[in-house]
């Protein structure tokens, strides 16, 4: 329930990607749809869906006031099984709702689990606490949500089911009004194309092609394992890297995130491999800069015509140690927690770059 989106976005969205073999609307008011709990007086339940509508609950109405209750309504059975063999193993429930509620697990959307007999509450269908629309005039927002069945038994798929349900320990939900939903099942698959370009010393471009606008990326080391890398969340389908060591083997996965929340997720794609270019080792000079003294104990000192943009320490096998952007034409950079032996020191200004080898003793 957590994301409010434009129905037309994601119609256009999944229509491009694949006919959905899944597209059930409830058209309520439908008598195979039931209601139940354990609510007094009958009146709280306002409006019914297999009559009206709307699915509308009046908590104010609950006697004694403040008293726990619980109710729900539940869709008939239905199959998920032609959906999960063409590989579509996801579903979006879209609806309207306006509530008001100040706990969780009180509002939720749950689902069927025939292999156990339970009902179950969806990764994605906690209510969360507060309020949207105006559930006195049933003046309701969009919601959709998202479920993966991906790892359902045969069982499981065709004896789906799901509800909306309310449990309530006592004045933690003041009402809800619910409008007739709508089931789309979609695929989520793997990013293709991936390539690597722009490559420099410390910095790459990551790209792939994928059916929509946000990503999971992971990259490290070379062979490192899923879950050990740095990870990010993208919206588009490319990803500038920095802070990368020259001269080194690097891997990178992706994958989409069909849902907007990681509800429901490709699987990897990867791992592409790439190498960051090689810092080169010999010495260019900068045109009206000095660096000094060199070998040093620990300070060096840098006098430029122009204000330095940036200053870069690395290691002989191309580790970068320092990075500075001092802004001025005039600085120093300690070295004192280097260890004694040749560094390069490469310093950018308006007039260009230049590298020198430096020896610390």
């Amino acid at each position: 329930m957590k994301k409010l989106l434009t129905f037309i976005f994601f119609m256009v969205l999944f229509s491009n990607v694949s006919a959905q073999i899944l597209n059930r609307s409830e058209n309520w008011p439908n008598a195979l749809w039931s209601v139940g709990g354990t609510y007094t007086p009958p009146a709280a339940l306002v409006l019914n869906p297999s009559v009206d509508a709307n699915f509308k609950f009046d908590s104010s109405l609950i006697s004694p006031l403040g008293l726990a209750y619980t109710a729900y309504t539940a869709s008939p059975v239905f199959s998920l099984k032609p959906a999960f063999d063409g590989g579509q193993t996801a579903i979006n429930i879209s609806f309207t709702i306006s509530y008001a509620v100040t706990a969780t697990n009180v509002l939720t959307v749950q689902y069927w689990d025939e292999d156990n007999n339970t009902w179950n509450i969806m990764t994605d269908g906690n209510a969360p606490i507060g309020g949207q629309g105006i559930i006195s005039t049933c003046t309701n927002d969009p919601v959709k949500l998202y479920f993966d069945f991906s790892s359902f038994t045969t069982n499981q798929l065709l004896n789906f089911r799901y509800r909306f349900s309310i449990n309530d320990a006592g004045n933690q939900l003041t009402g809800v009004c619910i409008g007739s939903p709508v089931i789309a099942s979609l695929a989520c698959p793997i990013p293709t194309s991936l390539t690597v370009s722009n490559i420099n010393t410390t910095d790459v471009n990551l790209g792939w092609t994928g059916i929509g606008t946000n990503y999971v990326i992971q990259y490290g080391l070379q062979g490192f394992a899923l879950g050990s890398g740095t990870k990010q969340q993208v919206n588009m389908s490319s990803y500038y890297v920095n802070g990368l060591t020259p001269g080194t083997n690097y891997d990178f996965y992706v994958k989409e995130d069909c849902s907007n929340n990681q509800t429901v997720v490709s699987g990897w794609a990867g791992p592409k491999s790439f190498t960051t270019a090689t810092l080169g080792l010999a010495e260019h000079k900068l045109q009206g800069f000095k660096l000094y003294p060199n070998p040093t104990e620990n300070i060096i000192s840098m006098d430029s015509e122009k204000v330095l943009n940036e200053i870069k320490v690395f290691s002989l096998s191309g580790q970068e140690l320092i990075r500075l952007k001092p802004n001025k034409a005039k600085t120093n950079v300690d070295l004192s927690a280097l260890a004694a032996g040749f560094y390069f020191v490469k310093v950018s200004s308006d007039l260009g770059s230049g590298t020198y080898k430096v020896l610390k003793n």
